[in-house]
């Protein structure tokens, strides 16, 4: 059975803002038709790499650039200066679809609290050892 997300626990995660991350899972984001050839290169998300813009915590899921980008119809606005019409922005997607990139590595990797030598908190990539 998995696992119920509250609004007073927040998940703790090691993916900060700004981070790159790479994403392992996942094609469309819950595409109901089959794509077509030419959209089906265009549909897949898995393997993309972005940075992170943000991070919520307590649904578990996190915006990142260029990707899952979802059309959003927006109606004119005269007064802000909006024309209107299909916007394309950046929808959020689940923590546990993307992975950190390892500076060291260049790869999606898993990562595991450290220490530096001043004795701060950091990541340390499991598989080279070093720490981002």
């Amino acid at each position: 059975m998995g696992r119920k997300f509250s609004v007073a626990e927040p998940i703790k995660t090691m993916i900060r803002s700004k981070d790159l991350v790479q994403v392992i899972t996942g094609r469309d984001g819950g595409r109901v038709t089959a794509p077509g050839d030419a959209e089906r290169d265009k549909a897949r998300q898995q393997g993309k790499r972005g940075r992170v813009r943000q991070v919520d915590r307590r649904t578990g899921r996190v915006v990142v650039d260029g990707v899952h980008i979802v059309h959003r119809h927006e109606r004119p606005n005269p007064k802000k200066g909006h024309r209107g019409g299909r916007v394309d922005k950046e929808a959020p997607i689940a923590l546990a679809s993307v992975r950190l990139v390892c500076p060291g590595c260049d790869r999606a990797v898993r990562v595991k609290p450290g220490r530096d030598d001043k004795g701060r908190l950091t990541r340390v990539c499991r598989e080279c050892g070093v720490a981002f």
